[in-house]
């Protein structure tokens, strides 16, 4: 299992095993219900965040092609740049980096919250359904 090879190579994340194991639980769980994970951060947190959902958008190290009906009806729909889109596009995992959406974070702070500190959780509050996972 990959979490022995993740621990082999950084022993010190023993400790927290069972806490990795469950954020990948929660995740597999969200992704396989068709939610969405949205991501936030502040500073260098804010540029990780939109780096993993750039990841999980895309195939990342494993290509997740689309599947067959879709790629089907691609095809139907137009059969020169359906072929073409079915052979490139990628599954993605459903993800959302809330600290893109610069314009509702700004004026969210301009016109509701002056400290910044609800941004995100405006965001959940229009987004997000049960399920989902912040």
């Amino acid at each position: 299992m990959y979490i022995e090879t993740l621990i082999g190579r950084y022993p010190a994340l023993e400790i927290c095993k069972e806490q990795i194991e469950g954020a990948y639980s929660l995740l597999e769980a969200c992704f396989s219900d068709g939610r969405t994970l949205y991501l936030c951060g502040n500073g260098g947190s804010c540029a990780d965040s939109e780096h993993i959902v750039g990841e999980l958008m895309k195939g990342f190290v494993l290509p997740r092609k689309c599947p067959e009906e879709f790629a089907e009806t691609l095809r139907q729909t137009d059969r020169a740049r359906g072929e073409y889109l079915a052979q490139r596009l990628q599954r993605g995992l459903p993800a959302v980096a809330l600290d893109s959406h610069q314009p509702l974070n700004t004026a969210y702070l301009n016109d509701v919250e002056g400290s910044g500190a609800l941004t995100y959780a405006q965001q959940l509050y229009g987004y997000g359904r049960a399920g989902d996972v912040l």
